[in-house]
């Protein structure tokens, strides 16, 4: 047995006024009193507000606790089909212009369009990983003192372990193509203080592009990964300022010693990219050239996407095609040698190409040969053989004096 007690005294202070914002609708004062009545409520107003009312709501209903029962109850009493289905106007501003969020959307648009997938990783690692891939900051590790599990136990230093283990997550489930890329941080603890960095981390496995009839696909490889790089950085308007330089294999032992190298921004280490070590494949069981990369996004954050080339028609004049062979020490880049030509080069060159390079009996050892081919157009006018053949002399001669090269006969 037991005894029924009425719900504790409560007083709801009710504005009439402002009940439009809660259904929407519009209701009149001493109508909204009436329904409150209805529903056995005790009414009165508010001595310190003359647009107030204070509710108490009977004893029986104990779930009228606030302004939003007393509205919900208002409407239901005469039909909620009264209230119209539309949303209430709401004031809104749209947020400011950030760089920042451009410059990632440009970054993540650009690896989509190029074929690669975004993932999403956790940031821990394991001790081993962090000993072997250890990105791009330096630094030490980071130990986290409450970790998921036991085996990550630290803040990752790199992406390429998650990326690698995404990898494997595809392979057993009969996915043979894998080209995934992640904009993330690594961590590391750097001169005493905590470092995060934002960083660009890509992989690349199996068939890059569809094969044609009778033709085999393109493979993923050091030279797919460095295109997309390539277009990423030259949609920043610093292409004609990165380089690629060979890497110490020391510091990346996890690296193909033979296909990997790093980024360089105006001599500066902006990255790098490279095909794993047959050594580390073959722990993974990978059969196939497996190439990762990572590039510091922070180095970058200032340059953004903002339109920095206009739309040119196509040209209305016949181009006039001059092949360069020169031969030069073998250990010389390709790189060097097609920015010497830019900088020396006429206005009249409108691309500079490596289509052959040489090594063989008719060239002296510790030489190569790299063929080039310039290709001269006027926008203006119909260049002749005469005017393209002493530009393209003259070029040669700069050429060959910054770089002590020979022509090859």
């Amino acid at each position: 047995d037991y005894e029924a007690r009425p719900a504790p005294h409560r007083e709801i202070a009710l504005d009439p006024r402002k009940l439009a914002a809660l259904l929407g609708v519009e209701i009149p004062a001493p109508e909204v009193r009436r329904r409150l009545l209805a529903l056995g409520a005790n009414v009165r107003r508010n001595p310190d507000s003359k647009t107030l009312l204070s509710v108490t709501p009977p004893p029986y209903r104990s779930d009228l606790n606030e302004p939003a029962d007393l509205a919900e109850e208002i409407a239901r009493l005469t039909g909620l089909e009264d209230v119209p289905a539309s949303l209430p106007m709401r004031q809104f501003a749209y947020s400011a212009p950030s760089r920042e969020r451009e410059f990632f959307r440009g970054t993540r648009e650009i690896m989509l369009g190029a074929g690669f997938t975004e993932i999403d990783t956790l940031a821990f690692a394991t001790i081993g990983d962090n000993e072997k891939f250890g990105g791009i900051g330096g630094g030490t590790s980071i130990r986290v003192q409450n970790p998921i599990s036991e085996e990550l136990r630290q803040m990752r230093r790199s992406i390429v372990p998650a990326l690698l283990e995404a990898l494997r997550f595809n392979l057993n489930r009969q996915a043979a193509d894998f080209h995934g890329f992640e904009i993330s941080k690594t961590f590391s603890l750097e001169a005493g203080a905590i470092a995060e960095r934002y960083v660009l981390g890509a992989l690349s496995y199996g068939d890059y592009a569809l094969s044609e009839v009778g033709k085999p696909a393109v493979k993923a490889g050091f030279f797919t990964m460095k295109g997309a790089i390539e277009i990423f950085l030259g949609a920043l308007g610093i292409g004609e300022r990165i380089s690629f330089k060979a890497l110490n294999v020391a510091e990346r032992p996890f690296l193909h010693p033979g296909r990997s190298a790093d980024i360089m921004l105006d001599g500066d280490r902006l990255g790098y990219l490279g095909e794993l070590n047959p050594r580390d494949a073959m722990e993974r069981d990978l059969i196939e050239p497996c190439v990762v990369c990572e590039v510091d996004l922070e180095k970058l954050l200032a340059y953004g996407f903002s339109p920095r080339r206009t739309i040119e028609p196509p040209p209305r004049f016949p181009a006039i095609r001059r092949d360069l062979a020169l031969v030069l020490d073998r250990d010389t880049a390709a790189d060097l040698v097609l920015n010497t030509v830019r900088e020396v080069a006429s206005d009249l060159i409108e691309n500079v190409t490596v289509f052959d390079v040489y090594e063989g009996a008719s060239i002296a050892s510790g030489k190569k040969s790299l063929a080039l081919a310039l290709t001269y157009r006027g926008k203006d006018r119909t260049l002749t053989d005469e005017e393209v053949n002493r530009v393209h002399a003259a070029l040669i001669e700069k050429v060959r004096t910054r770089l002590g090269a020979e022509l090859r006969q």
